[in-house]
């Protein structure tokens, strides 16, 4: 009864925008529940396996000399719906907090299980990864030379007591998805609370299409058109990391995805028709979703330069045209096609899963209550792991790959049995601590949660080892590993023992000088730059874009590599597909809204100018090199 008091005073003040009239759908969406908390999980699969990709994705400092394909389509499978199927539903959820139990209830249980948590993480948990982060990977040398205490005191609570000003590049790391949260959750509280007549009037203008989008199945088709013009606006197709600097457009994406799962909530009585036709959706996404992978790819590689000065982030808003505009009615459909993929994906695993476990189970519903925890510190764990198998030599990818994981994931739930579950943390990360004393949870000791996966993970190990080990030997006949030596810089002897590097390339037709000159200075080892100079026979060989290793040097802003290949005798005047030389890029690039990318840009431009460059060639616009500096650099000298 005091709820539905409360709820007729929050009524009264506008709060609530349905009324306080008894609720009478109290289902659990078991299936729903289940299914975000398996968003979250795939994260700990995809944070492995991007340790462990092929030479032509080289992610953050991932160093594996023979990645596999398995790997790489696993986690570009995931990429593919993950999040946006985690905001759906957190939107969906939202709704079904407020309507049950009102929109304070809403408010303390986010307060407490998302802004405290995203508090702790940001404070002590990401400035104690990047210590491990440091310590443990062969590639960065950040915190070399450096005693180990002094390294804690330069890191914890970001170097509040450290003399040293170091700067880590992943501040947010894996939470970010929090900070995102509560933005949405803001809005939604506002729209809910202060302006009310806007969400009714949103639900009612959304009735007719929400009805046909989850029971007709060709709907997914024109869903996706809606969404295409949001994703066109990004530099490239896909949806990176996010800090707390965030991309405008960036936000507008995920927040549609979350209006979208509270629009859902609305049409929930629709939900049986989703389940009828989830594995419809299936057939439409995963052919789809094979196809598209690569056209993505040289999407990304082949974008204009312009992308690099392009960005719709609050501190530095700088959108130029040409930086998302790029690539015609290909990118159009490339854009399209994702989302395509990306709904039919959603909808399936919605679909398929409100249809076949939709009813209560203890396993499921322990894997839901341990995700967010799960999902929450596992980073931590898993990064040192996965560098350290990296190392490995040997053993096949796919193989490493799964140990990580495997090993990991005890040590995740160990630890959620222990100091989690039955604990304090437990009303943070599950809402509510179970009671050890529970007969029910006898089900969920160590040993017996050992005992009931433990044959069917030593099946899945021998098969990814069988697998692995002939994707393993295929890969030895390749020279893949000397693109990810010049990535990483961890063993120079690598490089030495070969005659010439420029006869090994990517998919995208880069060379090992190529990726070497744009890999940050700060996580090379030892500088291989002279040292592939040397075993390169053509040093003004281009990529699948015709892009020099010249012009790669200079769009990575490293002085030391373009004067060393100035001095080697590099073409200064090769231009790219669209007519861009070295000196263009320079000039472009002044125009950066970070001060010291863009003065070291003019510095790179005057150092060309020196050297001889040809400021009269034109690009693609018909723009000369004078012309790109006053148009992007806003006249600068």
């Amino acid at each position: 009864m005091r709820r539905y008091v409360s709820r007729a005073c929050f009524a009264i003040h506008g709060l609530v925008t349905r009324g306080a009239e008894p609720v009478l759908d109290q289902q659990r969406y078991h299936g729903l529940d289940f299914v975000r908390a398996a968003a979250m999980l795939l994260g700990l699969a995809l944070h492995v396996n991007i340790f462990f990709f092929s030479e032509d994705h080289r992610f953050w400092n991932s160093g594996e000399y023979h990645g596999d394909p398995i790997n790489e389509g696993i986690s570009f499978f995931i990429f593919q719906f993950r999040m946006p199927l985690f905001f759906i539903l957190a939107g969906f959820f939202a709704a079904l907090v407020i309507e049950r139990k009102g929109l304070r209830q809403l408010v303390a249980d986010r307060f407490k299980r998302i802004l405290i948590p995203f508090l702790v993480g940001i404070v002590i948990m990401a400035p104690m990864l990047n210590l491990a982060w440091c310590i443990n990977t062969p590639y960065e040398n950040v915190l070399d030379g450096i005693p180990f205490f002094e390294r804690v005191q330069t890191v914890f609570l970001w170097g509040l007591f450290s003399d040293r000003d170091l700067s880590f590049s992943l501040p947010l790391v894996h939470l970010w998805f929090l900070y995102f949260l509560l933005i949405f959750y803001v809005v939604h509280f506002v729209v809910r609370g202060f302006l009310g007549g806007l969400g009714r009037f949103l639900e009612r203008c959304s009735v007719v299409p929400m009805r046909a989008c989850l029971t007709r199945p060709w709907c997914v088709f024109l869903l996706a058109l809606t969404f295409t013009p949001l994703r066109y606006t990004l530099n490239h197709p896909g949806i990176g990391l996010n800090q707390l600097d965030v991309e405008l457009n960036v936000v507008a994406i995920y927040g549609a995805y979350y209006l979208f799962g509270v629009l859902v909530y609305a049409q929930r009585e629709n939900l049986a028709a989703l389940a009828k036709n989830g594995w419809i959706y299936l057939f439409i996404a995963l052919p789809i979703f094979t196809t598209i992978v690569g056209p993505t790819g040289r999407m990304i590689n082949s974008a204009s330069v312009v992308t690099d000065i392009t960005n719709w982030k609050t501190s530095g808003f700088s959108v130029w045209t040409e930086g998302f505009v790029h690539g015609g009615w290909f990118k159009v459909i490339v854009c399209y096609l994702k989302d395509l993929t990306c709904f039919s994906l959603c909808f399936a695993f919605i679909g398929l899963a409100h249809r076949y476990i939709n009813r209560e189970n203890r396993y499921t519903r322990y894997l839901a209550d341990s995700s967010y925890w799960a999902y929450w510190v596992h980073v931590f764990i898993m990064f040192p792991v996965a560098c350290r198998l990296q190392e490995l030599e040997g053993v096949s990818s796919l193989l490493k790959a799964y140990v990580a994981f495997s090993l990991c994931t005890v040590v995740i739930y160990v630890l959620y049995q222990r100091v989690v579950r039955y604990t304090v943390l437990g009303d943070f990360f599950m809402g509510r601590r179970k009671d050890p004393a529970d007969p029910a949870e006898a089900s969920f000791r160590v040993s017996k949660l050992l005992a009931l996966v433990a044959r069917p993970a030593c099946l899945v190990g021998l098969l990814c080892g069988l697998v692995g080990s002939m994707l393993h030997q295929d890969s030895l006949r390749e020279k893949g590993h000397l693109i990810v030596e010049a990535f990483v810089a961890r063993d120079r002897s690598t490089l030495e023992q070969v005659e010439r590097v420029d006869d090994a390339r990517d998919s995208f037709g880069n060379t090992p000088l190529h990726v070497a000159v744009r890999t940050t200075p700060e996580w090379r080892r030892y500088d291989p730059v002279p040292l592939l100079i040397e075993k390169t026979k053509d040093l003004n060989c281009v990529n699948d874009a015709g892009r020099t290793v010249l012009f790669e040097a200079v769009r990575g802003g490293n002085r030391g590599d373009v004067e060393k290949l100035l001095d080697a005798g590099c073409d200064m005047h090769i231009a790219d597909d669209y007519g861009h030389t070295p000196a263009h890029v320079a000039a472009i690039l002044s125009g950066a809204s970070s001060s010291a990318g863009a003065a070291g840009a003019r510095e790179l431009l005057e150092l060309l100018r020196q050297r001889g460059a040809d400021f009269g060639l034109k690009d693609y616009k018909d723009r000369t090199v004078q012309d790109c500096l006053e148009y992007f650099g806003q006249g600068a000298q």
